[in-house]
């Protein structure tokens, strides 16, 4: 019975621990290259606030619904989710595009911020917050099969100090993700460059548990009632 419990246990992590990010904050009706865009988010509504020193070579900022076609990628978020790309353009190593999201109330305690596609030169973003500090981002694989060799991790480096994110310039981790605890801030800043054109993605987003969870909780519950009984 010990060991069926124990069983039983280890599987609720596992399921709690598998999540979808289902519900990311929706900023398809937003324009690109508007300075401030209007959203509603968690329930409240999230101002974002624009600027760039790049040239107008193409958009600097835009709402895009990013593919999450490979495997790992539909386990954590789902089929897709609505997301910012932030884009550098060519020739321009010193410029830098600036993003500050303001959400009405704090964030839920299940809140994350997602980031992925760092793999330009010098590629970067600095996060920051006058909430508080933005800590260390949970890093996900994602098998990418244009990774040599296949599935090979290729991170961008995290520096708590710097509080940034640094491409590890290997031109294949396009599908390698961060996934950042946002929970209970109000504001944050990101601040993004790139040595050549690129462009990085940034959503907002909170994880649900899937069914598995919720059906073991439910038994678990069942039989709890029924020892009790």
């Amino acid at each position: 019975m010990t060991i069926t419990r124990n069983l039983i246990a280890v599987f609720i992590v596992m399921a709690l621990t598998t999540t979808s990010f289902a519900q990311f904050v929706d900023f398809s009706s937003q324009t690109a290259d508007d300075p401030t865009w209007t959203a509603n988010a968690f329930g409240g509504i999230m101002t974002a606030s624009f600027s760039s020193s790049f040239s107008t070579e193409s958009v600097r900022w835009e709402p895009q619904t990013k593919e999450f076609s490979d495997s790992a990628f539909v386990s954590q978020f789902g089929s897709s989710g609505s997301l910012i790309a932030l884009i550098a353009q060519d020739n321009q190593p010193t410029a830098a595009t600036n993003a500050t999201f303001v959400f009405s109330s704090p964030l839920p305690s299940n809140a994350r911020m997602v980031a992925f596609d760092y793999d330009g030169l010098a590629e970067r973003i600095a996060l920051s917050s006058i909430d508080g500090t933005i800590f260390a981002p949970e890093m996900m694989e994602s098998n990418d099969p244009n990774t040599s060799p296949q599935g090979a991790s290729a991170f961008a480096s995290w520096s708590q100090v710097q509080q940034r994110l640094l491409s590890s310039n290997t031109k294949n981790n396009d599908r390698e993700a961060y996934v950042f605890d946002v929970s209970g801030l109000s504001q944050i800043s990101i601040v993004m460059t790139a040595g050549e054109a690129a462009a990085s993605w940034v959503g907002f987003a909170v994880p649900e548990p899937n069914s598995l969870a919720l059906v073991l909780i439910g038994l678990i519950a069942y039989g709890v009632r029924r020892r009790r009984s």
